[in-house]
Order: structure tokens, then C-alpha cells, then sequence
């Protein structure tokens, strides 16, 4: 449930479109959740998004790199191609 959304109500966003409200609101939760704002604008600021550079912070957040990538292409600081050219595997692990 994020910020008061009903736990009976399944909403599920097919097209990939972020003009819901709802959608905007669960993205940004999720991004936050696993990056702390404040640790996030320090790594962007920095600059510095090379693999070895991705894979620290993502090690220091104790998330998997990939997420690091993902927001950084989401928010346009890197073409999605990057994930082409890294050395991480784009899968993710269930647990």
C-alpha cells in the first residue's frame, strides 16, 4: 500500500505510461525505499558512473547495481544502453 492505497484495488500499468497518479506515487516510493534521497543526490552529483563507481554505491546501499543503472536511465542521466555495455547481470533475484 502505498500512501493510502486500497489493498483490494489491483492496478497494474501495461502501457509504461507514468501519467497516473498512482503509478508516479508507487515509482517514487519505490526509488526512495531503495535509495535514500539524500545518499542518491550525492552519488548523481558526483558524477561519476562507471561500473566501479555504480557498483560501490549499489554495495554501499546494500542494493544490486542494476538498480543504481535502472534509476539512473529512468531519470535520463544515462541512455539505456548502458546496461549493454556493463558488466552486470540484468537479472534480478526474487528472495
Amino acid at each position: 500500500i502505498v500512501k493510502g492505497h486500497s489493498k483490494k484495488e489491483i492496478y497494474v500499468n501495461l502501457d509504461n505510461s507514468d501519467a497516473d497518479i498512482r503509478e508516479e506515487e508507487a515509482n517514487s516510493f519505490a526509488a526512495d525505499t531503495l535509495i535514500p534521497p539524500k545518499q542518491y543526490q550525492e552519488f548523481r552529483n558526483r558524477g561519476h558512473f562507471c561500473d566501479d563507481s555504480v557498483e560501490a554505491f549499489a554495495k554501499e546501499m546494500e542494493i544490486s547495481p542494476v538498480i543504481v543503472l535502472g534509476r539512473l536511465c529512468k531519470e535520463q542521466v544515462l541512455s539505456w544502453d548502458i546496461f549493454a555495455r556493463s558488466r552486470f547481470d540484468r537479472r534480478l533475484q526474487l528472495v
